[in-house]
C-alpha cells in the first residue's frame, strides 16, 4: 500500500480494494447482529449511515455523547406491548440488527428505557421542535408503529444504502 501510495497511485490504489471474501465477510456483518459488534464499529456503521441519510458530507458528531438506541429495547418488560407486538423469536432475530437501532444522545439514551414505541417516539426521540437531531431517528419518527415487517425493511433498505457507498456488491 504504501509503495503505491507513494508512486502517486492516490485512494485508487488496488491494495485498497476489498477481496471477494471481505465483500462477503462486510455484507454478512451489516446483514448481521450490528450492535454486537465493537462498539466503536456499531457506531461508525451508524454514524456513516447517518451521514448518507442526512445528504451532509463531512457532517460532524460529538461523539462523546452519542449512543445506540435499540428501538425495540432489548429488555422488554412482561406488561409491554413489545411482547404483544413480536415473538420471543422476532425479539431474539431484530433487535440487534441495524434496522432497529438509531442514534440518540446518551442523556435520552438512558431516559428512554424500555417503553412502548409510541412513547419513545414522542419523549425521546424527537427534540423541542418536533424533529430528530439524526437522520436515522427522523426516518424512525415519520413511521405510525414499529412491526417486525418494518425492521425487515429498514434492515435491507439500509444495508443496501452502505452496501453502495461501500461498493460491496
Amino acid at each position: 500500500l504504501l509503495n503505491q501510495l507513494k508512486s502517486g497511485t492516490g485512494l485508487e490504489a488496488p491494495a485498497f480494494n476489498l477481496s471477494d471474501d471481505e465483500r462477503v465477510l462486510s455484507m454478512t456483518a451489516l446483514e448481521g447482529d450490528i450492535y454486537r459488534m465493537q462498539a466503536r464499529r456499531a457506531r461508525y456503521v451508524l454514524l456513516r449511515l447517518d451521514e448518507l441519510l442526512a445528504k451532509d458530507p463531512g457532517a460532524t458528531y460529538d461523539h462523546k455523547i452519542i449512543s445506540i438506541e435499540h428501538v425495540l429495547p432489548q429488555n422488554p418488560t412482561d406488561s409491554s406491548q413489545w411482547r404483544v407486538d413480536f415473538t420471543d423469536e422476532q425479539r431474539a432475530e431484530l433487535t440487534h440488527k441495524l434496522g432497529n437501532l438509531l442514534l440518540l444522545n446518551h442523556r435520552k439514551n438512558s431516559q428512554a428505557n424500555n417503553y412502548d414505541y409510541a412513547a419513545k417516539k414522542d419523549k425521546y426521540f424527537k427534540t423541542s421542535t418536533g424533529s430528530a437531531v439524526f437522520a436515522l431517528t427522523t426516518q424512525v419518527l415519520e413511521l405510525p408503529s414499529w412491526t417486525p415487517s418494518i425492521i425487515e425493511k429498514r434492515q435491507q433498505e439500509l444495508t443496501a444504502i452502505l452496501a453502495k457507498e461501500w461498493e460491496l456488491i
